[in-house]
């Protein structure tokens, strides 16, 4: 299976001061393929450089620059614009906003579309399972 971080596992992953390092770090070493978007990269770099982590430029750099050239690591680029996701009816503000999976993936490119896990992987993943080859990305 391959996973797309997000920014809040790549600090984990990163940095020692992180509640979740150790865990993650292990978690990391186990996986056969992962991948990275630029605003998850760009975030990374934001959140190392704030009094939180307090990293200088270099050591973020660094750190990152060690992550992605783990031979496991798959960059996804960022190509498709804001205005291109799925339309929303959304009027109440006062609960959280939710996006259907079907509007998600009808919305990404195709070629990204069997780059990431289905539901159902994830699911399998979390549960100790595995799913058949033919099921995946039905």
């Amino acid at each position: 299976m391959s996973w797309l971080l997000d920014i809040n596992i790549l600090l984990a992953s990163r940095w020692d001061t992180h509640a979740k390092h150790e865990e993650i770090s292990t978690w990391l070493d186990t996986l056969l393929e992962f991948h990275t978007t630029p605003i998850v990269e760009l975030g990374f770099l934001r959140i190392s450089l704030s009094p939180a982590y307090a990293a200088t430029w270099e050591d973020a750099h660094r750190s990152l620059t060690s992550l992605l050239s783990r031979h496991i690591h798959r960059f996804l680029p960022d190509d498709v614009s804001a205005n291109d996701s799925p339309k929303s009816n959304y009027k109440d503000t006062t609960k959280p906003i939710g996006v259907a999976e079907y509007q998600l993936v009808q919305s990404l490119p195709e070629r990204l579309q069997t780059n990431l896990p289905s539901i159902e992987e994830i699911e399998a993943e979390f549960a100790g399972e595995t799913l058949p080859e033919d099921e995946f990305h039905e």
